[in-house]
């Protein structure tokens, strides 16, 4: 009797375990498709100077540096997608999650990315991106903070999207550093833009990234993220996906000055909005290990019968 109840235990307890984690909205397997906005600064200057306000939630310090790019990110949805091109890229399907906005029941997935250096107008280097879900009643991210509209490039902004140092309104789920390949042949660039970020006046265009996955920080999407799927060709030499040339996401940012973002003390310092996507290929589980979980379930239902029949 003693046995079956700490079975009954042990399988509740990992039951409970796994529910606590539900409110993190699940990814589907296989191709996924992200639509997201962003508000974020550059130093036109390629001084790479721009201080990124705010206290990172997962070391409680205000450790995200300088930088020549930075910005707040908030997905909008999450899709079933479609391979376009195998291991190249991703288009959007059906809607599985969607932002519902502040009070809404589904919570926020957001972001911030920081450590972006300028190399030229149209090329960087390095970047590094923290996703967190902000969990329900804890929303902040209205329309208009992704409009450039409401709050600014400042550590209570950082706060709306990402949550405090004390970790309690947010869980994380993974960092992704920006990563090379998006120019066939340079394994030292890792953003691509085809709009001259230096030049005077209102910027609009599109950056290209891919991003690999930080298995040292791990988060409840860490796992799921690190998956290899995206191949380019940072040696030139015609063959993609080779070792060191897998990559896990890939982004592409149409973007628009935000005038809201501007530093009005910089005038170099310029605000800018982005959307989407982003787009990753996620595990799909094999057979055994779909037995597996009907494997346990099915003991969990024989473990209560038992329990009852002995009650009875």
């Amino acid at each position: 009797m003693k046995r079956m109840l700490l079975a009954f235990l042990c399988v509740f307890m990992t039951m409970g375990l796994a529910a606590s984690a539900l409110a993190v909205p699940s990814l589907p397997a296989g191709p996924v498709y992200f639509q997201f906005n962003n508000v974020e600064q550059i130093d036109q200057t390629l001084g790479n100077g721009i201080s990124v306000p705010g206290i990172n939630p997962l070391t409680g310090l205000a450790d995200y540096g300088t930088a020549g790019n930075w910005g707040l990110v908030n997905i909008s949805t999450i899709q079933d997608g479609a391979v376009a091109i195998p291991h190249r890229d991703i288009g959007g399907g059906p809607v599985l999650w969607s932002d519902d906005g502040v009070g809404g029941s589904n919570g926020q997935i957001t972001a911030i990315f920081y450590d972006i250096q300028l190399d030229t107008g149209t090329l960087a280097t390095n970047g590094v991106m923290d996703l967190y879900y902000r969990e329900l009643g804890q929303e902040g991210v209205t329309n208009n903070h992704l409009a450039g509209t409401a709050g600014g490039p400042d550590a209570a902004t950082v706060d709306t999207f990402i949550g405090t140092d004390d970790g309690t309104d947010t869980t994380f789920l993974a960092r992704l550093f920006f990563d090379t390949g998006i120019v066939t042949g340079d394994d030292t660039h890792t953003i691509l833009s085809n709009t001259d970020v230096t030049a005077p006046g209102e910027l609009s265009g599109r950056a290209d990234s891919f991003a690999s996955v930080d298995t040292t920080t791990v988060g409840l999407w860490t796992a799921l993220l690190d998956q290899d799927w995206f191949w380019v060709d940072t040696d030139g030499n015609g063959v993609f996906g080779e070792a060191g040339e897998l990559r896990d996401v890939r982004f592409s940012n149409f973007f628009n000055s935000a005038p809201g973002w501007d530093d009005p003390l910089v005038d170099t310092t310029v605000g800018l909005r982005s959307n989407d996507p982003a787009r990753t290929f996620t595990p799909i589980p094999e057979p055994s290990t779909m037995l597996l979980l009907g494997a346990g379930l099915m003991g969990f239902a024989g473990v209560a019968r038992r329990i009852r029949r002995k009650k009875g």
